[in-house]
């Protein structure tokens, strides 16, 4: 009986909740669009054998940056000199920057649950709620789709998204098709950002490589870095 209570309890209390953000829980269109988006690439994937990746914004050693081609922070550029790292803050910087009043930031892991992955999105996570001001969220790929996704399309226009993604050190085969879970979670990440670029959501994708505790680490370091400088310019 108290477990039935909990679930009316939390059932009535999303709904609420939805409806003081403009959200139906009763539907799902946006988590719906990402599914859809997820399909068409896999079955460009059947086709090609490779899905569509587009150019970097900026790429260092191993880390690639994404973004929306209509964004005022997103032509190509590759550094690599001794004044890369520098590069890397300020595109930080230039995305931070796009950041709304009363607004939120998503940090969204297609990567392995680890603790120690945890413990650097969510050092990330709380370093820009306490700079910033502003509310953080941290969800793992794909399953989070089916919860924040649908706020971040649906709901008000007020999120900065940052989607992070690896290569997976081993692929594991899906019977019957021609790629693994691999290969499905890569689509679904794409498809997702498909999704925000479509609503002109702004959204960054850092790609880790292979090494992603390392990759984090310099993304947190350049993000403390492209704050500090954000704060100063805004004072």
């Amino acid at each position: 009986m108290d477990l039935g209570e909990e679930f009316y309890r939390w059932e009535v209390a999303t709904a609420t909740a939805g409806a003081l953000m403009g959200i139906d829980a009763f539907d799902q269109p946006n988590v719906q669009e990402s599914k859809d988006n997820t399909n068409r690439l896999l079955d460009e994937f059947r086709r090609q054998r490779s899905l569509p990746e587009p150019s970097p914004a900026f790429e260092l050693d191993g880390l690639r940056l994404y973004q929306d081609s209509q964004s005022p922070s997103a032509g190509p550029r590759a550094l690599k000199a001794s004044g890369a790292e520098s590069g890397l803050e300020n595109r930080l910087r230039e995305f931070l920057a796009l950041s709304k009043p009363g607004g939120y930031i998503a940090l969204m892991a297609y990567v392995e649950p680890s603790a120690r992955n945890k413990a650097l999105l969510q050092s990330i996570r709380m370093g820009l709620r306490d700079s910033l001001r502003q509310a953080t969220t941290l969800g793992f790929g794909p399953r989070f789709l089916h919860s924040t996704g649908q706020l971040h399309k649906g709901g008000p226009d007020k999120g900065l998204f940052m989607q992070f993604t690896a290569d997976d050190a081993n692929e594991v085969a899906i019977p019957g098709e021609p790629f693994g879970f691999s290969i499905l979670k890569q689509a679904q990440s794409l498809g997702d950002m498909q999704a925000l670029v479509s609503r002109k959501r702004p959204v960054l994708r850092v790609h880790l490589g292979s090494a992603v505790e390392e990759g984090l680490e310099r993304v947190r370091k350049a993000l403390e870095q492209a704050v500090g400088t954000l704060e100063k310019a805004r004072a």
